[in-house]
């Protein structure tokens, strides 16, 4: 069956923020059309099997409390993966420290360093809460570096409090303003709150493919748009030489892809502005798969914190009963551009294994299956898994992602909930779709 060309609504996108959105809006009765550049859907999530294992080269990790994925987990009857974590994990200050074993909650600091890193965490855990858009002004002014200046004493605490934020928010402290920070806390829920608790054994695209799946034609794949025209009653979007029209569109790809579908020229000026200074992620990730976790006969969980390494942090993902040991390595932030330097997949994976056997202070066993994926050279995602607009553009732009003559933005970078995680990618496309249908109904 050919698609409609002019559904009720257009969806730009078949990540999970976009096929949210268009399931949500044929749950309430609306045709739609996802348009969707890639050969595949899923977006940042992508899930590739190597012999018996299936591995995913973005987004894996869940929590239970983000209830939007856990139920589409258990509505589609996906297998949870419950993670092991027992044992030590190893920490080093930087290249070249000496590696320490530490428990899990502990921080690698001196007795006073660690008084202030911990009050300076509950000082920005008030702010948190306390955090609403008159705040903007101000803290939109100024870089996280300088936030953190502000709360802490030592720059022992001050150092490592920076690096744990550039490796979590894949950007440098300079490059997000205070206020993004503090509103990126704020849709997880606080400092505290767990977001790596499982996986899934058949891979976070499962999910995606499943949506996609019970969609099934108004999903056309290979369609990179290019143009987006307003001029008319109706919005126009032209993808692969096709022009298709609706009163509403849902734009759920990355910020820092607007340009490239057509987007940025017909939004506001002011708009605009704060876009061109969006600040992309850097995220690589590898992963090791091995039959079992060779670490744990020396009581170690797997996990690795060493926030000026290039590989600035290590996951287990092993089994809870063992069988397969995986580690997850990340390259993120200012420290993993680094590794960008390094162009093939396998020269990734050496320096990976290189890294292990520096901090495990061993022999690394060869892996039976490996994977690095580099998504800032990925053209359909520039960047990941994090991406902040510059400091000071939210204040430019207060209303950066509101509905704009019919247009609305999904995606995990403009979540309410969980920004920046698959379930915030979820979140997102329910709210749009809310938008739409409220806006149909009234009109």
């Amino acid at each position: 069956m050919a698609a409609p060309t002019s559904p009720d609504v257009i969806v730009i996108g078949a990540g999970l923020a976009g096929l949210s959105a268009a399931r949500n809006l044929s749950k309430g009765g609306r045709s739609v059309l996802v348009l969707e550049a890639r050969d595949r859907v899923g977006g940042r999530t992508h899930s590739v099997t190597e012999g018996p294992y299936t591995i995913d080269l973005g987004a894996q990790f869940i929590a239970d409390r983000q209830r939007r994925i856990s139920a589409l987990v258990d509505e589609f009857g996906i297998t949870r993966v419950e993670l092991d974590s027992e044992g030590k994990t190893l920490h080093r200050d930087g290249p070249g420290s000496k590696v320490k074993r530490i428990s899990e909650d502990s921080l690698p600091l001196s007795c006073l360093a660690q008084l202030d890193a911990l009050q300076s965490s509950w000082r920005l855990e008030s702010k948190v809460k306390a955090l609403s858009n008159a705040d903007l002004d101000k803290l939109d002014t100024i870089s996280l570096s300088e936030l953190i200046r502000q709360k802490t004493f030592l720059q022992s605490s001050r150092s490592m409090l920076a690096q744990m934020a550039q490796s979590e928010l894949c950007v440098s402290t300079d490059e997000i303003s205070a206020f993004e920070f503090l509103q990126q806390l704020k849709s997880v829920g606080g400092l505290e709150v767990e977001a790596e608790e499982y996986y899934m054994k058949e891979g976070s695209q499962s999910i995606a493919k499943r949506m996609g799946a019970d969609l099934g034609d108004a999903v056309i794949l290979s369609s990179p748009v290019s143009a987006i025209d307003l001029s008319g009653e109706s919005i126009k979007v032209t993808a692969k030489d096709v022009t298709y029209s609706s009163k509403y569109v849902v734009v759920a790809v990355p910020p820092q892809l607007y340009a490239s579908i057509g987007l940025l020229p017909v939004l506001p000026p002011h708009r605009q502005n704060a876009l061109e200074g969006w600040t992309p992620g850097t995220a690589i990730k590898t992963i090791m798969v091995w039959q079992q976790p060779w670490w744990t006969p020396s009581r170690l969980s797997g996990h690795v914190s060493s926030p000026k390494d290039i590989f600035s942090s290590v996951v287990a993902g092993s089994c809870a009963n063992g069988q397969p040991g995986v580690l997850v390595l990340f390259a993120t932030g200012p420290n993993g551009k680094e590794l960008l330097k390094i162009d093939s997949e396998q020269g990734r994976i050496d320096k990976a294994l290189e890294f292990l056997a520096e901090m495990f202070g061993c022999t690394i066993p060869t892996p039976v299956a490996a994977r690095s994926m580099n998504w800032c050279a990925e053209p359909l995602s520039l960047g990941g898994y994090a991406s902040f607009p510059a400091v000071g553009a939210r204040k430019k732009a207060p209303d950066l992602f509101q509905p704009f003559r019919g247009i609305h933005f999904a995606g995990t970078e403009t979540a309410d909930e969980w920004r920046s995680y698959m379930e915030g990618a979820i979140q997102s496309g329910e709210r749009s779709a809310r938008q739409i249908i409220a806006a149909m109904t009234a009109s």
